[in-house]
């Protein structure tokens, strides 16, 4: 599967190089170079696991992914030929240029945003093919990386012995595969959201150093880019902390605390200045919302959404986010992909309910499963006045890495939680990512 899918990406990459289009040759560099550093990785992580088969099943993602990549950019520069790509390519070429000859250019404004993605992208330029095609290649391999962070998350958290199934939906689920495989803002926020995944599983198996520096990042990128996404984290963070069961000591949960309450402070102070919201509450939040769904009801894709402002709307709002549109919503070809993986979840959703209501009843021992859920709330009411179907799937891949968590949990849920399957203490845990 991995050398097929190597080859289908050296073909596509040389037709369309010989086709006369330059930016494959700066692909045809980028991505064997990327190909070569994962499979160190994945020889790591195969070896840490014991387990062999993660090699042909990582490196056969990434190729997956990486057809992705190109996939998405002959969608976006050869269909649509409009997007921020072409505003990040272009200042991250001129970013780049700069730095090679010793100078950093600067930009106007405000660094989070727009311009942070510029310098992102002009560091990757600087030492990679300063061309839309490699940036696309690369950037759908950085968020290849964030999946792995969301997977190890997974083991750490949940089960060392059931994560091959999740970490089989990551890599397969066509929108993980598309939306955050282009250069721009998806990419670089599955990154930080894996790698603040990843913390929050370590902080509760009692590696709170590392938890902490972890989570600190992850929010330190999204605050960087999209601050409601940083909330979605911070809400889950808040949601798990106080209701776990107190294992760790009471130095530990204060430090947890703590923690938690100075980096929401810091998320809703980013958040507002974002956004221009002079008081964060209530009647800001609904305006927002409001805010949100008349600037999204552009396009084709548009619909009405449920914007939720009271408990009541919150259930038809998280149909909408997770999962719409449906197949009789679709207009388009890329609309009617869309609703089918829609659906899929929908079925997969009714199969996996019963599991997850049962798994619900060890959350407090498995606090990674309350993170999930109070992100996903979070990001649904964050969300739900988004009318703009293409816009809603390109944003809530972010968010399904912790959606699937529910989705992949095996049938023995008892038995994957009952006391002999906990976590073992830090010292006794496997030395692993």
């Amino acid at each position: 599967m991995s050398f097929f899918a190597f080859g289908v990406i050296v073909l596509a990459v040389i037709v369309l190089g010989a086709g006369g289009n330059s930016q494959a040759l700066g692909a045809l560099f980028t991505a064997p170079l990327l190909l070569v550093v994962t499979y160190g990785i994945a020889r790591r992580i195969a070896t840490a696991d014991n387990n062999p088969q993660l090699v042909p099943i990582l490196m056969g993602g990434l190729c997956l992914k990486l057809i992705g990549s190109l996939v998405r950019y002959w969608v976006s520069s050869g269909l649509y030929g409009t997007g921020d790509f072409y505003d990040y390519d272009k200042w991250g070429r001129t970013i780049a240029a700069g730095l090679r000859h010793g100078h950093l250019v600067g930009l106007n404004g405000r660094l989070a945003g727009t311009d942070f993605m510029r310098y992102v992208t002009g560091y990757i330029y600087t030492v990679t093919p300063a061309r839309m095609m490699s940036g696309f290649v690369v950037y759908g391999w950085l968020s290849f990386i964030g999946l792995l962070f969301f997977w190890r998350a997974y083991r750490v958290a949940i089960s060392d012995r059931h994560d091959v199934t999740y970490l089989t939906w990551l890599l397969v689920l066509p929108s993980m595969l598309y939306w955050p495989s282009a250069i721009g803002k998806d990419a670089f926020m599955m990154l930080a959201g894996g790698i603040a995944a990843y913390g929050v599983a370590c902080l509760f198996a009692n590696r709170t150093l590392a938890g902490l520096a972890a989570v600190a990042v992850g929010i330190l990128g999204m605050v960087m880019v999209r601050p409601h996404f940083a909330l979605a984290v911070c809400g889950g963070l808040g949601l798990a902390v106080l209701l776990k069961r107190n294992r760790g000591g009471i130095m530990r949960t204060l430090v947890n605390v703590a923690f938690v309450v100075a980096l929401g402070a810091i998320v809703v102070q980013s958040a507002s200045t974002f956004f221009g919201i002079s008081t964060f509450n209530r009647q800001a939040i609904v305006a927002e919302l409001n805010d949100a769904s008349s600037q999204t009801a552009e396009g084709g894709s548009h619909f009405t959404p449920v914007v939720v402002t009271s408990p009541l709307q919150f259930p038809l709002a998280a149909v909408t986010v997770l999962y719409r549109p449906l197949p009789y919503e679709a207009h388009s070809a890329q609309e009617m992909l869309t609703a089918f993986e829609g659906l899929a979840l929908v079925v997969l959703t009714m199969r996996a309910f019963r599991r997850s209501m049962r798994a619900l009843r060890y959350s407090r021992d498995y606090p990674y499963l309350l993170y999930c859920i109070g992100a996903i709330m979070v990001f649904i009411i964050a969300f739900s006045g988004f009318s703009n179907f293409g816009i809603l799937a390109r944003e809530r891949t972010v968010i399904q890495p912790l959606f699937l968590v529910f989705l992949s949990l095996p049938a023995d849920i008892d038995g994957l939680f009952r006391p002999s399957n906990r976590r073992a203490p830090r010292a006794q845990l496997p030395a692993n990512w």
